[in-house]
């Protein structure tokens, strides 16, 4: 009598009994019921079973019911599982679900249709359920040990290549109708200061007179209150729980107020309140900033310091200083003014180490236009050999490291 495993031959055939037709009515019912189909008992419909192993073929997304880095799935179809409590897992098996909760960064597990609690992995092996978000399907194959992770979309990062977006930087710029206290951050993209990835940032309009809220014209300061003659530096803020993307303001260069959950950020740029509390004006090109009043002294027409003596400037630390020097010579031949960083390795002035000089008995003005580069407390240094009346002013600066 012929069984599940006879085999047909041109010369002895199994015989064919009514147990080995019940056998093959079984299988092809359970096939297509198994694939959420209901049989067609008419006899009119013939494509059934190939209707079947395409919608198993086709399907095999899961609704998730665990917590953050547990994951329970189950069939989101009315399909027969693949796998269950005495069914395990197989090499191949290809498993998609969207997470009910994001997974915090640790190790992360799953468990397919109560077939056993299985490790989720990225890619290369590796453990990073930060990679386990609510906004996406995820897709992992089965290796014979773990799920990994697959068809993913790997973002560049300074030591992993993967796919980035186009660069497009993003600016600021002082908002047309508050422009003393509000600030416009324009549409781009941004790289993770700490190197691990990339975001999207739409335009936004930020308060600086506010307390931070999320949203477009919203306040925008991380911490404290506004406050007169102070840098605030602009950072375009992450959250990669919720995939949030934002920006604000803060006092610290590393942002060390962000908002919770924004653990990434970038800085694009720095601006400055003056003696009133207002926001200069400015206009920015790439990485130069130029400000928009005619003048802005910071050090009034006095005499020259005779031995290096650090000022401070209305630049960012740590940025390059576009100034003019003004210095009147009232009959010196010998006035050698040096304008430099404050580590620079000789802060002196002399004959031979200067940035402008008067050689000649001669009364007259000296006006020069220089870069300089300013230190964490945007200094820079000054020397000169005669007492002789300078002044200094700002125009702009260039901010390099953004």
């Amino acid at each position: 009598m012929a069984n599940k495993t006879s085999s047909f031959t041109d010369y002895n055939p199994p015989s064919v009994d009514g147990a080995w037709l019940n056998i093959q009515q079984t299988e092809m019912n359970n096939l297509i019921t198994g694939s959420g189909l209901t049989v067609d008992n008419t006899g009119l419909v013939n494509t059934q079973e190939q209707q079947s192993v395409s919608r198993f073929a086709a399907n095999n997304f899961y609704i998730d019911s665990g917590a953050a880095d547990a994951y329970v799935l189950t069939l989101a179809a009315s399909f027969t599982n693949p796998v269950s409590a005495t069914v395990g897992y197989f090499v191949g098996m290809t498993i998609r679900f969207r997470a009910g909760n994001a997974g915090t960064g640790g190790t992360a597990t799953v468990n397919v249709n109560q077939a056993g609690v299985k490790s989720l992995k990225e890619a290369d092996g590796t453990t990073n359920s930060a990679s386990i978000p609510t906004t996406e399907d995820l897709m992992y194959r089965y290796d014979g040990t773990v799920f990994r992770k697959v068809n993913a979309v790997v973002v560049a990062t300074e030591s992993v290549a993967g796919i980035a977006k186009l660069p497009k930087q993003i600016t600021i710029a002082n908002n047309a109708t508050d422009a003393n206290n509000d600030i416009d951050f324009s549409a781009g993209n941004f790289q993770f200061s700490d190197g691990t990835g990339i975001a999207s940032l739409y335009a936004l309009t930020k308060r600086l007179d506010a307390s931070w809220v999320a949203g477009t014209n919203q306040g925008g300061l991380f911490s404290g209150a506004k406050a007169n003659s102070t840098w605030y530096h602009c950072f375009a803020i992450y959250n990669p729980t919720s995939g949030v993307v934002d920006c604000g303001f803060d006092t610290s260069v590393s942002a060390a107020n962000i908002p919770s959950g924004y653990t990434k950020y970038k800085r694009v740029g720095s601006i400055r309140t003056d003696g009133s509390g207002n926001i200069l004006g400015f206009n920015q090109c790439d990485k130069t900033f130029i400000y928009k009043a005619p003048t802005i002294i910071d050090r009034a027409v006095a005499a020259a310091p005779t031995s290096p003596t650090n000022l401070t400037v209305t630049a960012p630390p740590n940025s390059f200083v576009l100034c003019s020097c003004h210095t009147s010579v009232d009959g010196d031949a010998n006035l050698y003014t040096i304008v430099c960083a404050t580590d620079a390795s000789n802060l002196n002035a002399s004959s031979t180490n200067f940035t402008y000089a008067s050689q000649t008995v001669v009364t007259a003005s000296i006006n020069i236009a220089i870069m300089v580069k300013t230190n964490g407390s945007s200094q820079i240094s000054i020397d000169s050999t005669s007492s002789q009346g300078l002044q200094i002013t700002t125009r702009g600066f260039i901010d390099y490291q953004l």
